[in-house]
């Protein structure tokens, strides 16, 4: 069932690291998510500076309406800045945006989308959870677990991708992809309804 029009995700955000220090890099995934959406949907098209904070691009979808993708290049724990910018200028709600990006929590190749929820240990959703002042905030996670017990968090997480990750990364983004077009077209429940299940997740908040 499609959910009201007023709902549907307006805002993309992806998280990660400026730098080619950081390309590839676990916790770049929402970096990689919002380029191939760039890249499926906008190929020709530059991206566009943000108040020296980030980049984004509006994207035309074919009834008329358009979304936005901005990636915040204030390093990941500042993250919020740029979000919390845009979306003021464009008066958008909390719950028009779907934060990307990385959990160590998850297998490689797995998704999880809510509606809202703490941090859980990743920064960047930390700092836009502080400057929204506000855990209402939809989130899509793409697994990059697991993660060795022998190996601390932040050096888990800057960690180039392996080979095995890689040879799984188009299908991963593919299907991230096809989770956000669904959260943009009918909304967030819709996306939940159908890339939760099936993920071995479960599809609650």
């Amino acid at each position: 069932m499609t959910e009201n029009k007023e709902n549907r995700i307006k805002l993309i955000v992806g998280l990660g690291n400026p730098g080619p220090e950081y390309q590839l890099t676990k916790h770049n995934m929402g970096f990689l998510l919002v380029d191939f959406i760039k890249d499926r949907l906008a190929p020709d098209v530059n991206w566009k500076k943000w108040k020296k904070n980030g980049e984004y691009l509006d994207i035309a979808l074919n009834d008329n309406r358009k979304f936005f993708l901005i990636k915040p290049l204030t390093y990941m724990n500042n993250s919020g800045i740029m979000v919390r910018s845009f979306a003021d200028f464009f008066k958008l709600k909390n719950n028009l945006i779907l934060v990307c990006f990385d959990d160590m929590s998850l297998d490689f190749g797995r998704i999880r989308i809510r509606r809202k929820g703490s941090f859980g240990g990743q920064k960047g959703m930390a700092s836009i959870i502080n400057v929204f002042s506000s855990q209402d905030i939809p989130r899509l996670k793409m697994g990059t677990g697991p993660k060795s017990d022998k190996m601390a968090a932040e050096n888990y997480v800057l960690s180039k991708l392996g080979k095995t990750e890689l040879d799984k990364l188009d299908n991963t983004l593919e299907k991230a992809y096809n989770a956000v077009m669904v959260a943009i077209e009918k909304g967030i429940d819709s996306a939940m309804n159908l890339y939760n299940c099936g993920n071995g997740n479960d599809n609650t908040d």
